[in-house]
């Protein structure tokens, strides 16, 4: 494996997991504003 493939492979789980954990909080917040 590439230094760059192993790169880019780091930035797309962390993206990932930021995407999710942005979900979570949006959701959250949504649920929230419901109530």
């Amino acid at each position: 494996m590439t230094e760059h493939l192993k790169r880019r492979t780091m930035m797309m789980t962390i993206s990932c997991r930021w995407i999710c954990s942005m979900r979570i909080l949006i959701g959250k917040i949504a649920h929230l504003q419901v109530k």
